[in-house]
């Protein structure tokens, strides 16, 4: 089957000896065919009787009407293909219906934020599957690191690791605390990273709660260790070991205490949110309000502006009225050049004068952010 037959339904029509073939006869045959005919079985003669035909037809549907003619060969056929187009030239096509397109899957509900108040946070009794930040601790202190006291001390260059601040008994212990806190952590859904205090010495366990991060220090003693959040001044900001709790009994407590931080800081920032985007809304409602004032102040000056050109005008007429006057009495030469400079002034008074050039309302140009300074009240754009 030919190409053309393919892709689009047509009628293929075998064509038989006839008489001499017309532009109405091509388009007869065409509408009949639903707008696509496909002639086989052509002479020489006969294909060029038809592809004269389907020429004098097209050039005739171009003068008149929306319908377009266009005739091709392929493979010694004659396809013919009628159409209508639109305002703009372009194929009208016949709508198909449709399928409907599938239903999205409804998304899940929004789940409410876990609540882990009141959780206990477990410790291990002995680090068997030690977490990747707790390993790099462990390591540090490996290095001899973890009593570095020197008042002063700096490293030459930043270490990726440094131990924390507690001694050598002590550290079994508070690497089991740091192994708690990271996976609790992550159980919740946070994210840990260490880092450096300033002075390179101490080891920090950042936690990351969406956008905001704490640092969590651990130091001192075997039996008096002390949990810090050393960049944060809301207290408590401190735990530290006592007769009846330990750490471990209040790491609950901790994690409590730098979620409601990291709620309150995330308030914070949309309260500052809403506060820009109101302000935002009356800068924009200043911005209209001086635009109007701004285009209105234009219209005002371009009446006063056409007023004075009108006023001005009559003065040049009554000018012109008074010197024609005097013109009858002067001598010929004097005349004529008084003539014609008063031809030249009715000219200019027609010209300038806004009655009869019968303006309307004027064209406010795009206001600058100088021009719009002066009808700010807060003097910004």
């Amino acid at each position: 089957m030919p190409r053309s037959q393919e892709t689009e339904e047509c009628r293929v029509v075998e064509q038989q000896p006839t008489s001499p073939v017309t532009a109405d006869l091509v388009l007869d045959r065409v509408r009949a065919a639903g707008g696509r005919l496909v002639l086989k079985g052509l002479t020489p003669a006969e294909m060029s009787q038809w592809r004269h035909a389907a020429t004098v037809a097209r050039l005739r549907l171009w003068r008149v009407g929306r319908e377009r003619l266009t005739r091709s060969t392929y493979d010694g056929e004659l396809h013919l293909h009628l159409f209508t187009v639109s305002p703009d030239g372009k194929e009208v096509r016949e709508e198909r219906p449709s399928q409907p397109e599938p239903t999205p899957p409804a998304e899940p509900a929004p789940q409410p934020p876990r609540d882990f108040t009141g959780r206990t946070v477990p410790v291990p009794a002995r680090l068997t599957k030690t977490h990747r930040m707790v390993a790099h601790l462990r390591e540090a202190a490996a290095k001899g690191r973890q009593n570095v006291r020197h008042i002063g001390w700096r490293p030459k260059e930043p270490e990726p690791v440094s131990a924390p601040v507690v001694t050598r008994q002590a550290l079994p212990r508070v690497l089991r605390i740091w192994q708690a806190i990271a996976v609790e952590a992550e159980f919740r859904g946070y994210q840990v990273r260490p880092e450096h205090s300033y002075d390179g010495e101490h080891r920090y366990l950042a936690l990351f709660i969406g956008r905001d991060d704490f640092a969590i220090r651990i130091g001192g003693d075997t039996d008096r260790l002390t949990l810090e959040l050393p960049r944060r001044h809301e207290r408590p900001n401190s735990w530290t070991d006592t007769a009846d709790r330990r750490l471990e009994d209040i790491l609950g407590e901790v994690f409590t205490h730098i979620e409601k931080l990291a709620a309150e800081a995330e308030r914070r920032r949309e309260q500052e949110r809403q506060l820009a985007a109101e302000r935002q809304r009356r800068h924009e409602q200043a911005v209209a309000a001086a635009r109007e004032r701004h285009a209105e102040d234009h219209r005002w000056e371009v009446l006063r502006q056409r007023m004075e050109d009108a006023e001005f005008a009559d003065d040049v007429r009554a000018y012109c009225a008074t010197l024609r006057e005097r013109a009858d009495s002067l001598d010929d030469d004097r005349r004529a050049d008084v003539l014609a400079w008063i031809a030249w002034a009715d000219g200019y008074a027609a010209d300038i004068d806004p009655r009869t050039l019968a303006e309307g309302m004027p064209t406010t140009p795009e206001p600058g952010r100088d021009d719009l300074e002066p009808y700010l009240d807060e003097r910004r754009w």
